[in-house]
């Protein structure tokens, strides 16, 4: 029998590890090809037809699930293939996709055992009635199997043994699991319906994470709902990566942030190199009545003060995560968590809006609430009984200057400046986006000067008592980002004119180990801070020197 399995990633650097576990454990050979969303149908369809399949197999999320349904379609009408389909878009619908779309079986929740059995079952002519997580037709009826978690995760084969594979390591994000499940219960997300938590030895996350380092992994990312779960492995884990680094490699975790103990935080602040561990933790809200509404415990005060400490080491990445859109909380009251999770100067700070995901609790009540969505992925919300249409136009508007302005890291001492003369973040923000409209800027095609020269204009419009030290820390950053000699965005002062050459004598008295032409040929000379700033972009290397 001949196993397709197809895997449609949102990106190419993305690695489908669900089907390469489906792969890893099935009795039956299996044959996987994998493509982008950005994939033309008909090379997908032909390519698969092209294996002459009696089973193929998707993983299906928000991001692909319309392109299998058009892939499923064609394969349906041009092939006598069984079609199956798994992943947290179906799971947890089953009985409407195989109604609205050619799947023969749909798995609910974890996949390997039920894949395996299901292969070997088509193969040879037996039962489906007693595999667990299926749902398939029986006749002219849906049959839905109990579900059974896999109990014992060491049970299951590596996904990350495959030959063919090893060359693109280096080249994808590599994915790995310490756990399954999830303890909590927020009531928008999917994780607390995939059951108790259940964990691999930490021994072979090891072996796995020594395994992909070997064959050049440049980023692993850790899919555990709250990898810091259980304390003492997560610190074992952090301390072995740790010792066990290569150049320029980087893991990512998500963390809930305040259960993470303060002596993993000294270890890493003290330990871990820059640049080498990030930890994703999810804020969502600092509204307490919001949390208790979607079933989200969360300890504000400690959460912020860990976060805090993080962000004060240096050592660790943070990107924090927000949620616009979830019950009880109205515009004012995202402004207030906006303000006050900005405050803590994250390095990136993603402002997402509530999703209505199949099987989640908040789906399931969204009328009772208020809620008008998306019918169609990712069923993002459009308005609430609190929170309007036009609220969240102007939550967008914030996004995209969060994105463009904070998020890529271009110019985080001058925003930090301008947190301190402003009343609200989140109304700065929404200003500067109105101001950037008038001007006709372009969110989507735009050169680096104008990011700078805009914010420059603007605070100098908005916050006059202030802006000269604002002004000059933005022409330092930029001069500071540039690898080759960049385009001034500033008017040049008139001494910068007429003392150039001076200026630049002086530069190199400071240091003389540089020729002098080379600070005529590759030097930007500015007022900075009372004083001056010369920047040299020679082909060896940048040099940055401050005098008065």
């Amino acid at each position: 029998m001949n196993i397709v399995l197809c895997a449609i990633d949102a990106k190419y650097i993305h690695t489908n590890v669900a089907l390469r576990l489906l792969k890893a454990n099935c009795p039956l050979p299996c044959e996987l090809f994998e493509f982008t969303i950005k994939s033309d149908p008909e090379t997908i369809v032909s390519t698969l037809l092209a294996a002459a399949p009696d089973l193929v197999a998707f993983s299906v999320y928000i991001w692909n699930v319309d392109i299998v349904r058009q892939v499923a379609a064609a394969i349906r009408g041009r092939s006598s293939a069984k079609i199956i389909a798994g992943g947290p878009e179906v799971a947890h619908d089953a009985a409407r996709f195989l109604t609205d779309v050619p799947f023969d079986f749909i798995v609910r929740g974890e996949g390997e055992r039920a894949f395996a059995r299901l292969a070997s079952a088509l193969a040879d002519g037996s039962s489906f009635c007693d595999i667990p997580n299926l749902a398939y037709w029986d006749g002219p009826m849906v049959r839905i199997n109990p579900i059974e978690p896999i109990a014992d995760l060491d049970d299951l084969s590596s996904p990350y043994r495959f030959s063919a594979d090893e060359e693109n390591i280096p080249r994808k994000i590599q994915y790995l699991e310490l756990s399954r499940g999830c303890p909590f219960s927020c009531s928008y997300c999917l994780a607390p319906l995939d059951g108790a938590v259940r964990f691999f030895p930490p021994e072979r996350v090891k072996e796995e994470i020594l395994y992909l380092l070997d064959r050049g992994a440049r980023t692993v990312k850790f899919l555990d709902r709250t990898f810091n779960l259980r304390p003492e492995v997560a610190a074992d884990l952090f301390d072995f990566i740790i010792r066990n680094r290569k150049e320029g490699v980087v893991f990512q975790f998500e963390i809930t942030g305040d259960i993470l103990p303060d002596a993993i935080i000294r270890h890493l602040n003290e330990a871990a190199p820059p640049g080498l561990i990030r930890f994703e933790i999810g804020i969502q809200s600092t509204n307490d009545a919001t949390n208790h509404a979607v079933a989200r415990r969360q300890d504000n005060a400690r959460l912020f003060q860990n976060v805090r400490a993080l962000v004060a080491g240096g050592r660790v990445t943070v990107h924090l995560d927000l949620i616009a859109g979830l019950p009880e909380e109205d515009l004012a009251s995202f402004i207030r968590t906006f303000d006050e999770t900005f405050s803590l100067f994250a390095p990136e700070l993603q402002l997402g809006f509530l999703k209505m995901l199949r099987g989640t609790p908040l789906r399931r009540d969204a009328a009772r609430l208020g809620y008008d969505y998306d019918p169609n992925p990712p069923y993002q919300v459009k308005r609430s009984a609190v929170l309007s249409d036009a609220d969240l136009d102007r939550i967008v508007r914030v996004e995209d200057v969060l994105e463009h302005f904070w998020n890529r890291g271009f110019m985080p001492e001058a925003m930090k400046l301008i947190h301190a003369q402003v009343p609200s973040m989140f109304g700065f923000m929404e200003a500067f986006h109105a101001f950037l409209d008038e001007r006709k800027f372009s969110f989507v095609r735009h050169q680096m000067h104008q990011l700078f020269r805009l914010l420059d204009d603007f605070v100098t419009a908005t916050i006059p008592t202030c802006n000269a030290a604002i002004h000059d820390t933005l022409i330092r950053t930029y001069l500071e980002r540039a690898d080759v000699k960049p385009k001034p965005w500033w008017s040049p002062r008139q001494c910068e004119f007429e003392h150039k050459s001076a200026l630049l004598q002086r530069a190199h008295a400071i240091d003389p180990s540089i020729p002098l032409d080379d600070y005529f040929k590759y030097g930007v000379v500015t007022v900075y801070m009372r004083g001056f700033l010369v920047v040299l972009y020679r082909p060896s290397g940048k040099k940055t020197i401050l005098f008065k």
